[in-house]
């Protein structure tokens, strides 16, 4: 059977499942979500976004274009909510 991540996501993107921590973690940041993120959130977002995509830790330029944040969001909610 193959994995589900996988389906969702172009073949040359390395993905992998969260951890039981880091899907509380992201439960909790899904029911905390506001418009506005803290410093804090955006750095959570980058480094776990980093982890689970297999990529190098990006952060955004404050007052930059919120677009990359965006996107990482959604694809963490997809890998949160097929994992």
């Amino acid at each position: 059977m193959k994995n589900k991540l996988t389906d969702l996501f172009p073949l040359r993107t390395k993905v992998r499942k969260l951890t039981s921590k880091e899907k509380t973690d992201w439960k909790q940041f899904i029911k905390d979500r506001t418009v506005i993120l803290s410093i804090e959130k955006i750095n959570y977002i980058c480094e776990l976004y980093a982890k689970v995509f297999s990529k190098q830790v990006w952060f955004p330029e404050p007052n930059a274009n919120p677009k990359p944040l965006i996107v990482m969001i959604d694809r963490l909610d997809l890998v949160y909510n097929n994992s």
